[in-house]
């Protein structure tokens, strides 16, 4: 579904104003009224679903785009499309992780570099108290949000972690939501919860609720997508990690 078609959907369930019911508005850009309403009901509802996970799979990704200098202890992680939002280091038998490879050989120099808590790092291999060259043998990611690594590079290495992308912003008639297309009703359920709290429609509140959180109708289509939708896409609970 495209965020035009869901704003038409939008417009069908409310059954209101002029047009009829699923075939406005005619597009996401210039809207006024109830229409321009609609739209903004469905970027937020959109924004406020993956928002409200910090683990959605589909909002995981990973990236090699960024490097580690020559003489550098810091590198700024930016993801594959400047959409970084937040790392996410790999899980192994000895903990988390995040692999370096020498950029003059490639990935199959790749080795995992253990990731400890700042509070670690930074009382430890942060401390000024060594000034060898080599390998990244430890990282940690500084309050900055800068991956710090020990000791400093001797050569460049890329480095390959996971991260958590940026909420996708929904803006053109053709463009679609990342997340599985089988629950982009959602989407829809949820903006119509907007509609109903601004407009007191109880017929949407009796049939919906009153957004994401609101658990008294566990078998409304609202809570009954999200629900699924939590199911298939955050990860299973781990000794190891994800599983």
């Amino acid at each position: 579904m495209t965020f035009l078609s869901i704003c038409q959907d939008v417009h069908r369930e409310i059954a209101g104003g002029s047009g009829d019911p699923g075939t406005l508005p005619t597009a996401v850009t210039g809207q006024v009224g109830e229409l321009a309403r609609i739209v903004k009901w469905v970027q937020r509802a959109y924004r406020e679903i993956q928002e409200s996970q910090r683990d959605w799979r589909w909002m995981i990704t990973e990236s090699t785009n960024n490097t580690l200098a020559l003489g550098a202890s810091s590198v700024t992680l930016t993801g594959t499309a400047t959409d970084y939002d937040e790392l996410r280091p790999y899980f192994g038998h000895h903990g988390a992780f995040v692999l370096f490879y020498k950029s003059s050989i490639g990935v199959t120099d790749a080795q995992e570099t253990p990731f400890v808590p700042w509070a670690e790092f930074n009382g430890f291999y942060n401390s000024g108290r060594f000034t060898e060259t080599g390998r990244p043998q430890f990282c940690a990611l500084a309050p900055d949000g800068t991956l710090k690594v020990h000791p400093v590079a001797d050569v460049q290495y890329n480095v390959k972690y996971a991260y958590r992308k940026d909420p996708q912003e929904l803006s053109a008639d053709g463009d679609v939501p990342l997340m599985p297309a089988k629950y982009h009703d959602l989407i829809m359920y949820l903006a119509l919860c907007y509609y109903g709290r601004s407009n007191e429609a109880n017929r949407i509140l009796s049939w919906l609720g009153t957004g994401l959180q609101d658990r008294s109708r566990p078998n409304s289509p609202l809570t009954y997508l999200y629900q699924a939708l939590c199911n298939e896409q955050l990860p299973a609970i781990s000794y190891f990690g994800e599983s």
